[in-house]
């Protein structure tokens, strides 16, 4: 039954309510009409929220679906081998010496950032901001890593193709 019916459903209640009948008296035809009427209001608020959450669902599905608790696990173990294990930890130090010194900033920044998701967690907040910044961090420091060994790379090129040029001329 939709919100209409049930609107002229109530009014012909109402209508009715003008006669006593069944041994109701016309107050309480009247209250159990008026009931109805806020029962429906009721009613069509609740299915305008249920399909505002349907809508919500299928954007936060459109976008990628549900919360990365892979990711999440995996960050987690990562960080407890750092803390936990020396040797790992003198890996990861030997690794960020040799990295480009903003790429190490973004590296903290990142872990910064993990252990603010860890935190969100623990509160029972949605870590999404944490991760995504975690994750522009790495991506800044990976790009600025790859850089840095192209650099390199396109030297070595551009005096191959000088010498290349000089023995053609």
């Amino acid at each position: 039954m939709n919100l209409k019916t049930m609107a002229e459903e109530a009014n012909k209640a109402l209508h009715r309510s003008e006669s006593p009948a069944d041994g109701l008296s016309n107050k309480a035809i009247k209250a159990l009409v008026k009931e109805q009427a806020a029962l429906g209001t009721l009613l069509h608020k609740q299915s305008k929220e249920i399909a505002a959450l349907r809508h919500d669902v299928q954007q936060s599905r459109h976008r990628g679906g549900g919360f990365p608790w892979g990711l999440v696990l995996l960050a987690g173990g990562a960080y407890a081998a750092y803390r936990l294990s020396p040797a790992v930890r003198e890996q990861i130090d030997g690794l960020l010496g040799r990295l480009d010194p903003g790429a190490e900033g973004n590296l903290h920044r990142a872990g910064d950032a993990a252990k603010d998701a860890v935190h969100d967690v623990a509160q029972g907040r949605n870590p999404g901001g944490a991760l995504k910044q975690a994750g522009g961090e790495l991506h800044r420091a990976a790009e600025k890593a790859t850089e840095a060994q192209r650099h390199p790379a396109d030297e070595l090129k551009d005096d191959v193709l000088r010498q290349v040029k000089r023995s053609d001329a």
